[in-house]
């Protein structure tokens, strides 16, 4: 079976975001595209196979509903809607996704 996929808005700004960073801090366009690219194509084979990637946990263990796939350092962070695959977010692995992700939840742990 064939999932389709959905962007959020929310990933579209952060992949310009990202190619904005390396093209801005590096200039380097080549490595913007490629970077924005493969993270993108990291993100497809999820209409094949939805359950690839990693599932994101909440302290304590409780499973988030969240999933993610990398590229390089970058994670796509997705959820499965019944037969679409949403993809949230793009992160960088140094950043603090969690509180990305679950800013109300997250403020009271540390």
């Amino acid at each position: 079976m064939r999932y389709d996929l959905r962007y959020s808005p929310a990933f579209l700004e952060d992949l310009y975001q990202i190619a904005d960073y390396i093209e801005t801090q590096f200039r380097n366009p080549a490595a913007a595209d490629r970077i924005t690219d493969g993270i993108v194509n990291a993100t497809e084979i999820l209409a094949s196979f939805p359950e690839t990637g990693n599932a994101i946990y909440l302290p304590g263990g409780l499973d988030s509903g969240y999933r993610y796939v990398v590229f390089e350092h970058y994670l796509a962070i997705y959820q499965i809607r019944f037969q679409e695959v949403y993809i949230l977010r793009a992160v960088h692995e140094r950043q603090d996704y969690m509180r990305v992700l679950f800013p109300w939840f997250m403020r009271d742990t540390k």
